[in-house]
């Protein structure tokens, strides 16, 4: 939950600086005496079935683990390098997890099917502040992922995209209509063709919540929305083993569900970083009227703006279906080998992430935390997993 726990939290700190030319000693860290360990509380509770002498056999197990006194770090202080870590703020995280295993061991084709899988969700239950922001792809305010109450740990958030102006009138269009004059205003006044088309979903208040979560015709950072989590809903799993007289088999599937991921290598125009094709051959052009991506904009490369990494066009589905191993072998029967004086010769041809089945564009899919926690989810360019080949053999003399 924390991010980048620095060690000697709970004392007083010296470190040298210069201050007015001068060398001398300040203080590093305001200690914190009251500072503790985060602590967890988990409750477990499952069962274990087995049926036909046990070739069949199904676990289930569901938890329910509750996180206190959340590391965390406030904003840095004017008087010193950094103010002291604080316990604050309740984590939530629950699931269920199940594998079912079949065995066929009776006849010469031997094999065992065993499937796994894994729901779980998480909230911030409790926190101090209102939010706390984490990674931001360009520098202060940090904005694409955020730890809020109510929301799942470092969810993604943004500007949610409703496609790419295609027209001067489809611009003037759209408006927003003030509920008590009646008049009406452009929503995106200096947008042009190719432009994303932002959604205002936020900025006036709601006099039921007293929360601006109602549209008020202007784009601003009260528009910002929920786009997706890092983390996956359900993780899946799928092993199967057979063996017939001297060949052997096995493949590994493994899947995860329901996340996204940020996009982070394409956020920015102009950057000196290789693109894929479609970054250029699906963009918004005067002669390519599309809704794939927007038009190609020189002043994106500044803090804030709407074209670049705070709208979902950068927020893409992580799902991914992945053939982690598989592996073909041969044992030679012992009436050969035994010539030879080998005991057993087995060769074999194995391969590694093989086949991937995904709709993110991106590298690779299966991606976790590429910085601090608050990164998670976060593709920033990360080498891909190398699908491998090899062939090898054991002998026992």
């Amino acid at each position: 939950s924390h991010v980048s726990a620095a060690p000697w939290q709970w004392i007083s700190t010296k470190t040298a600086s210069i201050l007015g030319g001068t060398k001398t000693i300040i203080t590093g860290v305001v200690k914190n005496p009251d500072l503790h360990w985060e602590t967890s509380e988990q409750i477990n509770g499952g069962f274990d079935l087995g049926l036909f002498r046990n070739s069949l056999t199904l676990s289930i197990d569901a938890y329910s683990k509750r996180t206190k006194d959340l590391l965390a770090v406030p904003i840095k202080a004017v008087w010193t390098d950094e103010v002291p870590y604080y316990n604050v703020g309740r984590i939530d995280n629950n699931g269920i997890e199940m594998e079912l295993t079949y065995t066929q061991r009776e006849s010469e084709f031997k094999y065992t099917v065993k499937f796994s899988g894994t729901y779980q969700t998480n909230e911030v239950k409790e926190f101090s502040a209102a939010k706390l922001q984490g990674y931001s792809a360009h520098g202060a305010p940090a904005e694409e992922t955020a730890f809020e109450v109510g929301q799942p740990v470092w969810y993604f958030r943004g500007y949610k995209a409703l496609g790419v102006f295609q027209s001067w009138e489809e611009i003037r269009n759209y408006t927003y209509t003030d509920p008590e004059t009646g008049k009406k205003t452009l929503i995106q006044p200096d947008a042009v063709p190719g432009d994303v088309k932002i959604a205002d979903v936020g900025g006036r208040l709601d006099p039921n919540t007293g929360k601006p979560t109602l549209p008020d015709g202007k784009i601003d950072a009260n528009d910002f929305t929920k786009l997706g989590k890092p983390l996956p809903t359900f993780l899946l799993g799928l092993n199967f083993d057979c063996a017939y007289k001297g060949f052997d088999f096995n493949m590994f599937w493994y899947a995860e569900l329901d996340k996204e991921i940020y996009n982070n290598i394409l956020r920015n125009d102009f950057l000196h970083l290789n693109r894929p094709e479609y970054f250029y051959t699906e963009r918004w052009t005067p002669n390519n009227h599309t809704n794939d991506w927007f038009r190609a904009r020189y002043q994106d490369a500044t803090t804030g703006s709407t074209q670049i990494g705070f709208n979902s066009f950068f927020f893409e589905d992580g799902s991914f279906l992945r053939l982690k191993n598989i592996q073909l072998g041969y044992t030679l029967p012992s009436s050969i080998s035994q010539r030879f004086q080998i005991s057993k010769l087995r060769i074999y041809v194995g391969a590694t992430n093989l086949i991937t089945i995904t709709k993110y564009k991106g590298s690779d899919p299966e991606i976790g935390v590429t910085g601090d926690v608050n990164s998670y989810g976060v593709d920033r360019g990360m080498y891909p997993a190398a699908k491998t080949f090899t062939v090898g053999m054991n002998l026992s003399f």
